[in-house]
């Protein structure tokens, strides 16, 4: 199953149950929508194979929560590698005009044919969140993963 979502980047409120107090990410996700709460499951560092599950939407919702977090942004958004430049990204995106605009975090799990790369797009017209998440992808070649997520942020960025 493949799942992308995309939003820009604006100025989101910050939930009523943050404000005022020390914002997690658990607190934010879990006063979102019912439907989210009932279908994520996030468990300890042991049980990770086979119990969290969280949804592309829900990674960009907390990657737009974070962003509104102006305190710490600039060294949170420098943690991220950035595309064709350094970090992960590297070799990625060298020849797409995401090229230093993408900063953006990978996770893969090639015996479970799991890719995913979530992130930021920052171009001159907008910003946007993003995140792309492929499961139970059979390819013997990791890159052919790459190049769809590639081709699914130009397709979907304007």
């Amino acid at each position: 199953m493949q799942k992308c979502f995309l939003k820009p980047s604006r100025q989101y409120p910050i939930p009523a149950e943050a404000r005022g107090k020390n914002p997690r990410a658990s607190l934010w996700l879990g006063g979102r929508k019912r439907a989210c709460r009932e279908r994520r499951s996030l468990k300890t560092g042991r049980e990770w194979a086979n119990c969290n599950r969280i949804s592309a939407q829900q990674l960009v919702g907390l990657l737009q929560y974070v962003w509104n977090q102006k305190v710490f942004l600039p060294e949170y958004l420098n943690s991220f590698p950035n595309a064709g430049v350094d970090g992960t990204l590297v070799s990625r995106f060298k020849e797409s005009r995401f090229k230093g605009y993408l900063r953006g975090k990978t996770g893969t799990l090639n015996d479970f044919g799991v890719s995913t790369l979530s992130g930021y797009v920052l171009l001159p017209k907008g910003n946007y969140a993003f995140s792309i998440l492929f499961n139970s992808m059979n390819s013997k070649y990791p890159y052919i993963n790459w190049e769809m997520q590639q081709k699914i942020l130009e397709l979907i960025i304007p």
